[in-house]
């Protein structure tokens, strides 16, 4: 392209030439003279160009040439510069993942700041503004629901769980209010980690002082229950089962004397026994007896 700008200029200076020669020699009496140096000035600027042009293709021939040191450095300068841009690019497209989950992570962060309800209702009453700084504690509104429900979820290790009592209260403290609760459900595998859910329903008139995924305290209690009431429990490993009676050891004359009883409902680890024992009897929980083992009461 520069080989074609030099031809056309060349071919433009000797056109130039021609008409300077052809102007001069019909100057007569100086007709031409203002002619002729106006041929000339346009002859030198397309002489200036055309040296130019001259000077740029010589360079780019020079700096095109593999073999010579500068081409090389050039060569070498282009890789750079390419992967340097390469880099660029990819760095720009780590910027923009990690632009992208921060910004799912702060759409996360902003949906707890937003009020939560335990249930489905309606706003009754707002008691702030868009705008309004608000602190712990502060009610911000009225919300009512219909037929519902109000369930507190302790996690407990696996030996607690295990442990727990579905026979004794346990105490559930909502503000400066005491409840006494029975745990509804008790996982048997671990829900979250190594933890145990441990479930308690308390009722709707507990609503107006918590909210979802509020904290309260709890006192569960562990081990075996108290269960000298009208109807006895029994630990199910004190019960000797066959396809046809269930029978307890208990003693009689310092041995072991085994009783028919009839069970009911199961609750935990224990058993409840509707029929079959008297008042005063003194159950054997060692499953290490036979009838008729001698043995010896120790007063607690």
């Amino acid at each position: 392209e520069t080989k074609s700008l030099i031809d056309l200029n060349q071919s433009i200076l000797d056109q130039l030439d021609s008409t300077i020669r052809n102007l001069e020699a019909g100057n007569v009496g100086g007709v031409n003279d203002a002619a002729i140096l106006q041929a000339k000035a346009q002859k030198s600027q397309f002489l200036a160009a055309q040296n130019q042009l001259k000077s740029a293709q010589r360079n780019l021939e020079y700096q095109t040439d593999e073999d010579n040191a500068p081409t090389q450095l050039a060569n070498l300068g282009r890789d750079l510069a390419l992967r340097q841009l390469d880099i660029q690019e990819k760095s720009l497209v780590l910027s923009r993942d990690i632009s992208r989950l921060q910004l799912a992570l702060a759409a996360i962060s902003e949906s707890l700041y937003h009020p939560t309800a335990p249930f489905s209702g309606t706003v009754e009453r707002v008691y702030v503004r868009v705008g309004q700084a608000i602190n712990p504690g502060m009610p911000i509104l009225t919300f009512a629901g219909e037929d519902s429900s109000l369930s507190v979820i302790a996690k407990v290790g696996q030996e607690t769980a295990g442990k727990l009592s579905r026979l004794e209260s346990s105490h559930l403290y909502v503000g400066s209010k005491e409840i006494d609760a029975i745990p509804t459900y008790i996982s048997q595998e671990a829900t979250d980690g190594q933890l145990y859910s441990v479930i308690y329903d308390i009722g709707q008139e507990n609503l107006d002082q918590l909210t979802d995924a509020s904290y309260i305290d709890v006192d569960i209690p562990i081990g075996y229950a108290d269960t000298t009431t009208a109807i006895p429990y029994l630990p199910i490993d004190a019960i000797f089962q066959t396809q046809d009676e269930n029978i307890v050891y208990v003693v009689k004359d310092d041995k072991a004397a085994s009783k028919k009883v009839e069970l009911g409902s199961v609750a935990g680890r224990y058993v409840e026994i509707t029929s079959g024992l008297e008042e005063g009897d003194q159950i054997i929980l060692n499953r290490n007896i036979i009838e008729g083992d001698k043995v010896k009461v120790v007063e607690g």
